[in-house]
């Protein structure tokens, strides 16, 4: 008698305001058939991820503007409502999560900028990828909404791992 595999599949997602959560199993017959994978999938479209991701472009921008600060200080953009940001210097990627062959080193900056200098920061970021800190051409520019642990491609080639 032949033996027929069997496959079951499931996907849990929970959404909220703030986008979804996706949990994704797969269960089979045979030897190593059983894989359980569960990831933050991203925000689910028209919430406040696709908003935060324009505002990361913007702030790439505005950054951009300023020929990508190397150090960590207050900046000054005079024609804002809010014109205070901070540029945060250099980012030490300790926890391996973006690419390390290629890129020379990676520069941290706030998304959001605030009404005073030194006012209190929130976890929303941009990172970007030098392949030369000397020339400052970007190779890549990631987002992250929570103080780098997670991290989503917004230009240019993709720096995640």
């Amino acid at each position: 008698m032949r033996s027929t595999a069997v496959l079951v599949s499931a996907l849990v997602i929970s959404v909220s305001s703030g986008g979804f959560h996706a949990e994704a199993g797969v269960t089979g017959t045979g030897p190593a058939t059983r894989i359980d994978a569960r990831a933050m999938v991203g925000p689910a479209a028209g919430t406040a991820g696709d908003r935060s991701e324009k505002e990361a472009l913007i702030a790439a921008k505005r950054w951009r503007s300023k020929n990508w600060p190397a150090y960590r200080d207050w900046w000054d953009f005079k024609y804002s409502k809010n014109p205070w940001c901070h540029s945060g210097g250099i980012y030490k990627n300790t926890e391996g999560k973006l690419l390390t062959k290629g890129i020379e080193r990676y520069l941290e900056y706030d998304v959001n900028c605030y009404p005073t200098k030194g006012h209190q920061r929130d976890g929303e970021r941009i990172v970007v990828g030098f392949v030369h800190a000397s020339d400052k051409v970007e190779y890549c520019i990631v987002y992250t909404a929570d103080h780098y642990r997670n991290f989503r491609a917004l230009t240019g080639k993709n720096c995640r791992k």
